[in-house]
């Protein structure tokens, strides 16, 4: 684990993941643009009924298209911000208990993953889905975001903390 932490902890791999976050982020607008619809990872939640409209919006290549980039893309993308936000923490936070806010954002990317599996298999199997398969699929998305908003928390914080020590280290 600590041979994890010094790979995060390295101020270039954090510049690299932000840079990958960043582009990959520019690729989802752009394909969201292209499908002319907000795609599931992105909704506070979804029904059936949601989920239905949605594949139907996107036709068959944009399902296809999707399905694609959720296994590409939206498995390269978790990696890039867990580096980053983990990266970022430890950097932030150079000793202390606190410094293990820096497993969030790693329980965040796998949740992520899995919500990409739930997705990837509505899209492959449309439109033979099931009210429950999207109940579990949405309930996932909804802890996505529920982490994804920790993970900000712990950014504000680690933020704060360093600023702390900062703001100490000067008035000494």
């Amino acid at each position: 684990m600590k041979n994890i932490k010094n790979f995060l902890a390295q101020p270039k791999v954090v510049t690299i993941s932000f840079v990958g976050m960043l582009i990959s982020l520019v690729v989802f607008y752009y394909f969201q643009q292209y499908l002319g619809a907000k795609i599931l990872d992105v909704l506070p939640g979804y029904n059936l009924s949601i989920v239905n409209q949605s594949m139907v919006a996107f036709g068959d290549f944009g399902r296809n298209l999707y399905a694609f980039l959720t296994l590409t893309l939206d498995v390269i993308f978790p990696i890039f911000y867990v580096s980053f936000f983990s990266g970022f923490i430890l950097l932030m936070i150079k000793k202390g208990i606190l410094r293990q806010l820096y497993i969030i954002p790693i329980i965040l990317g796998i949740v992520d993953i899995m919500e990409n599996i739930q997705i990837f298999t509505m899209l492959i199997t449309f439109p033979d889905i099931f009210a429950e398969q999207v109940e579990w699929s949405s309930k996932t998305t909804l802890l996505k975001n529920w982490l994804a908003n920790l993970t900000y928390l712990a950014i504000l914080l680690a933020l704060s903390v360093r600023f702390f020590d900062w703001a100490i280290k000067k008035n000494n």
